[in-house]
């Protein structure tokens, strides 16, 4: 089963998402703060993160930076954002997320782009 880390502070945005990676058989591990996604990680690293820019106290920019810097694991990283934070997406991608989806966002969408990442980046 696969691992999905989803770091997101709108409940209603987390119960969309999980539902959604549930029905493809994924595992969600759900975190609202920095601190909590690190310790996450840590803990038990996912075969992939979700981040929302939106997380407490820049915590989604932050975390994606720790991610892909400080980790020293290859995790693919999903941002998603709304879409009048086009200069904070930039920024995200030039950090290096591997995809991002604009909030609100087609179910359909962000499963394919989980499965195509996870395809990439995970065996079996």
């Amino acid at each position: 089963m696969k691992r999905v880390l989803l770091c997101e502070d709108e409940d209603v945005m987390i119960t969309a998402i999980e539902f959604r990676l549930q029905k493809i058989g994924c595992q969600t591990v759900k975190v609202r703060t920095f601190d909590a996604a690190v310790q996450a990680f840590q803990i038990d690293p996912p075969d992939l993160t979700i981040i929302s820019l939106t997380l407490a106290q820049q915590g989604g920019q932050k975390f994606l930076q720790w991610v892909k810097q400080a980790s020293g694991r290859t995790v693919p990283v999903i941002i998603i954002s709304n879409l009048e934070q086009e200069e904070e997406v930039m920024e995200a991608f030039a950090a290096g997320a591997d995809d991002f989806i604009t909030k609100p966002f087609k179910p359909t969408e962000l499963i394919l782009r989980v499965m195509r990442l996870l395809d990439k980046y995970t065996e079996g």
